[in-house]
């Protein structure tokens, strides 16, 4: 009796990314949920945690991975702000058809910085189902570290005009 030859599938990569590590108070800033290297995925479901104490979670929205094979149901999770948690962030394809290949957003998700300081957002609970039902292995995910700094005062933000300004003048006087 030969011994089937089994490998185990490749663990397939999820994370979250933000366009910047820095960000204002009261600014709302988006990040995106990513996955990379899946084949057949027809759903999925994960959690993000945040210090509430610094971030306030305002919006997730559905990514364009899963709806560029097919319509979607997208569930955009329970947001509890006191809790520093937006539970059940969930998608899947509808009907009988092959799931999404590749790599591509999940999810992109909003906060507001609140408070000054080094804060963390990560990814917990992920998981991804194939077209069949079955449990796709995910990697590790990290949680991503972001520093919430103060806003420009409006004196501070006259005064780098005001700089500009006299700069460009001098320039200006200098091409006379």
């Amino acid at each position: 009796m030969a011994v089937a030859d089994v490998h185990a599938a490749p663990e397939v990569g999820v994370n979250i990314k933000f366009p910047a590590s820095s960000h204002s108070l009261g600014t709302i800033f988006g990040g995106v949920v990513q996955v990379a290297d899946v084949a057949d995925l027809f759903a999925f479901e994960f959690n993000i945690g945040f210090d509430p104490a610094l971030l306030r979670a305002v919006g997730v929205t559905e990514g364009g991975f899963l709806p560029s094979v097919g319509p979607t149901v997208f569930l955009s999770g329970s947001i509890d702000n006191e809790a520093g948690n937006i539970s059940f962030i969930a998608s899947s394809l509808i009907g009988e058809i092959a799931g999404a290949t590749g790599s591509g957003e999940l999810a992109n998700v909003f906060f507001e910085g609140v408070s000054v300081g080094d804060t963390f957002v990560s990814l917990s609970n992920v998981l991804l189902l194939d077209s069949s039902l079955f449990e796709i292995p995910s990697a590790a995910f990290e949680s991503i570290t972001l520093e919430l700094i103060p806003e420009p005062t409006p004196i501070a933000a006259f005064g780098v005009g005001l700089l500009g300004l006299l700069m460009f003048r001098l320039g200006h006087l200098h091409k006379k």
